[in-house]
């Protein structure tokens, strides 16, 4: 399904940028899947770049991209569990730490979010992501809320997201985070640059 020309034909047609230049210029690409029942890792991630020998690449990883149950049943933020809109953002993350405000010890290194993201506040205080949400224009705001992109259990593949997103785009598994975090260290070094772009799109998009 998410083949290279894919992919791109779709960035393109959005009227989005497709990084081609160089090695390990980085697409990193979430697709959230047309299921609006959250707590699953039911969403994609993709990363698309030109490898050392300037071949291109496509990995791709189970991921969430919506936040899980309990925190859009009792959000947070009292006007809403806050999920992030699709979209193109231009070095929006840097490699940086995941989990500022806890101990230490429950800190590591993930993408960092650094500018602002669009996003709606789900406040129906259902298990549903409501994904009409985002058609009014009205209900969209843009904040640096912290939504990283990160990992769920550093031991295993969890099945369900539950407390592990509140509205960050997480990895199910903790090998294939360790994967991208390699990738996206190698693409620092490379690029002599700490700024990571993001881009949301639907499952919807690739039909």
């Amino acid at each position: 399904m998410f083949t290279f020309e894919k992919i791109r034909a779709v960035i393109q047609a959005k009227g989005y940028r497709f990084f081609d230049a160089g090695q390990f210029n980085l697409n990193i690409i979430g697709v959230r899947t047309n299921n609006s029942q959250s707590n699953s890792f039911d969403d994609h991630l993709l990363v698309v770049y030109r490898d050392l020998a300037f071949q291109w690449v496509v990995k791709q990883y189970p991921i969430t991209t919506d936040p899980g149950k309990p925190w859009l049943l009792k959000p947070m933020d009292p006007k809403g569990c806050a999920v992030i809109v699709p979209g193109q953002y231009i070095d929006i993350y840097m490699i940086g730490i995941h989990g500022r405000s806890k101990p230490a010890a429950r800190q590591y290194e993930a993408l960092e979010q650094i500018g602002k993201l669009s996003y709606v506040r789900d406040n129906n205080h259902d298990s549903l992501i409501d994904f009409t949400l985002w058609k009014d224009p009205k209900n969209i705001f843009q904040d640096i809320l912290k939504t990283n992109i990160h990992r769920a259990s550093k031991w295993s593949v969890m099945r369900a997201i539950e407390t592990y997103s509140a509205g960050c785009q997480v990895f199910q598994d903790p090998n294939d985070f360790e994967e991208f975090m390699g990738i996206c260290r190698k693409s620092r070094e490379l690029r002599k640059s700490n700024r990571f772009s993001y881009t949301l799109l639907m499952e919807t998009d690739f039909i």
